[in-house]
Order: structure tokens, then C-alpha cells, then sequence
């Protein structure tokens, strides 16, 4: 399988970028006007609300070009892996880093317990920032639990839109907030590894309607 990167247009938000990038990479002129056909393309997107939203944004820049649109199968990555991978031991690493078949969907309490081993592996600035209680390295209280949860809501929000919390703080680079957000951010590269490690996926993202 050969992977190919395309760098977005990073003025744009990323699902405009890859609309955009889609449609005008892709049109083609018939006797009837043009069309964009994506009818043969499968699309992974990190979950359900976030493929309507892709959707939304395809239609309404093809309608804007005057292009006639066939939409792509829009699937998230346990219905993706599920179509996909028996057999195909090499999309199903590139799908997951490792077998799906050995990885379970995040409930909520992995979840914040993904997000409270991150907030454990943060430095004590960061910790500060967040509003963490316990001011220690690798340690946690339930107290803690709070700013897990509101972490969560916030990074399940900007994924429905295409967003991580890392593309929030460099959106945000010239804020007075940006500390703060910056510090979530590096908790969320610990949250993912987190699940990664625990062997889940991570269900905010593939289940939020």
C-alpha cells in the first residue's frame, strides 16, 4: 500500500482544505458541466459527526464551483477496520498500529482514566495551568477527575469538527489563553498514547452523535 501525503492549505480550516483540495484536484468537464466523482473513494474520518460535517462542506464548496458531486463512502475507523482489514495484515497497521482484532472500543471511564494518566505524565507547570489538584508527578486524586472530564468534552468537540486540540493552540498562538491550551494540547498527545498503550480506541471520536 503506498502512502501519499498532501500538505493542506493551513489558512483555511482543515476540513475546508481538504473540500477544496478535492473538488478542484478532481473535477472533470463532461457535455453536462463539471463533476467531482468520488464515488469509488472510502474516507476515514475520526467519527460520525465529523463525516456529516465533511459531507456538508464537500457539498456546499461543489455547489459554490457549480460542480455536480458523487459524494465518497464516509466511514469511521471500527466500521473501516471492520470492512477492511481481515486479512490485510498491512492496512490494518496503518489503520490502528497494530491488529484491530486486539483493540476495544475507549468506554468513558477509559477514557478519563486515559486522560488522568496524562495529566499524571505532565510536568507541574502544565499540571498548574489545567487546575490539576495534585501538584506531583505521576500522581493523581479523584479530585482530578473534573479536568479529565473537560478535557475530554473538549477534545471530542474539535475532532466532530476535524480539529485537535494542537490545531486550537496554534490557532490560538497569539492569545493570552494560549498557555493553558498549549498545556491541554501536550495532554493530548498523552491521552492518545495513553489508549494506544491500553490497547482502545478511542470512542469519543468514532461514536458521537
Amino acid at each position: 500500500m503506498t502512502i501519499e501525503l498532501i500538505f493542506l492549505d493551513g489558512s483555511v480550516r482543515p476540513l475546508q482544505a481538504v473540500a477544496r483540495g478535492w473538488v478542484d484536484t478532481h473535477r472533470a468537464s463532461t457535455p453536462f458541466g463539471w463533476r467531482c466523482d468520488l464515488g469509488e473513494w472510502s474516507v476515514v474520518v475520526p467519527g460520525a459527526r465529523s463525516g456529516r460535517r465533511l459531507l456538508d462542506v464537500l457539498t456546499r464548496v461543489a455547489s459554490e464551483r457549480d460542480v455536480v458531486l458523487v459524494p465518497p463512502a464516509i466511514l469511521t475507523p471500527h466500521v473501516a477496520a471492520a470492512r477492511w482489514t481481515d486479512g490485510d495484515s498491512e492496512l490494518d497497521g496503518a489503520l490502528f498500529g497494530a491488529p484491530h482484532r486486539t483493540i476495544a472500543p475507549a468506554s468513558r471511564s477509559d477514557r478519563w482514566c486515559g486522560w488522568l494518566r496524562a495529566l499524571a505524565a505532565l510536568p507541574p507547570e502544565d499540571r498548574e495551568r489545567l487546575g490539576t489538584i495534585s501538584p506531583a508527578v505521576d500522581t493523581v486524586t479523584p479530585d482530578d477527575l473534573p479536568v479529565a472530564r473537560a478535557l475530554d468534552h473538549l477534545h471530542s468537540e474539535l475532532n466532530g469538527e476535524g480539529w485537535t486540540i494542537a490545531a486550537a493552540a496554534e490557532a490560538l498562538r497569539d492569545s493570552p489563553g494560549l498557555p493553558a491550551v498549549a498545556a491541554a494540547a501536550r495532554a493530548e498527545t498523552l491521552y492518545v498514547n495513553a489508549l494506544r498503550d491500553a490497547l482502545r480506541h478511542d470512542t469519543a471520536r468514532t461514536i458521537r452523535e
